[in-house]
């Protein structure tokens, strides 16, 4: 009977929603259950190793809109059956649309913590930001990278909190 209590937060955090943009899925679904929770086009991918984030299998894609803005959502799993652990946004077009994301997410979520290892030189830049979202457990992390002072890439990857390093 003492285990109960002890156990009670980490079975509250195994279902807590990934993020609201994907649908009903939740931190350590399996790729055929996220594809469910998400429905329109979500599907099924093929694991290869050069997609691979943080060493988590892509698995499963979908896209939606949101605000004029057209996404990609990429569904990672962790290893060993671990079940859904990251999921990265980026958009469409990146270049006319990664401020906007950035936006978007300042706007949701606070003006976040740029990470030390943001780089600037005259021809690049890489700049990130950081959200704790949720009761702790969670993290949001933009990513940008910009050549000749041009977008080229960004993404928003949300994670569960044992996966950062800081």
């Amino acid at each position: 009977m003492r285990a109960w209590p002890a156990a009670l937060p980490a079975l509250l955090l195994a279902g807590q929603a990934a993020h609201a943009e994907y649908g009903a899925t939740r931190w350590g679904m399996t790729p055929d259950a996220v594809v469910a929770a998400v429905g329109a086009d979500a599907h099924l991918v093929r694991d290869n190793r050069d997609e691979r984030s943080l060493n988590h299998r892509k698995l499963a894609t979908s896209t939606f809109t949101e605000d004029g803005i057209a996404y990609v959502a990429n569904y990672y799993f962790g290893e060993k059956g671990k079940g859904l652990t990251l999921v990265r946004i980026e958009p469409a077009a990146p270049e006319q649309d990664c401020e906007a994301m950035l936006a978007a997410h300042t706007a949701r979520l606070g003006p976040g913590i740029v990470q030390p290892k943001s780089i600037m030189t005259d021809d690049f830049s890489a700049k990130t930001i950081q959200w704790r979202t949720g009761p702790g457990e969670q993290v949001a992390e933009y990513t940008e990278v910009r050549l000749g002072g041009r977008m080229r890439y960004c993404h928003v990857l949300h994670q569960e909190r044992d996966f950062v390093q800081n």
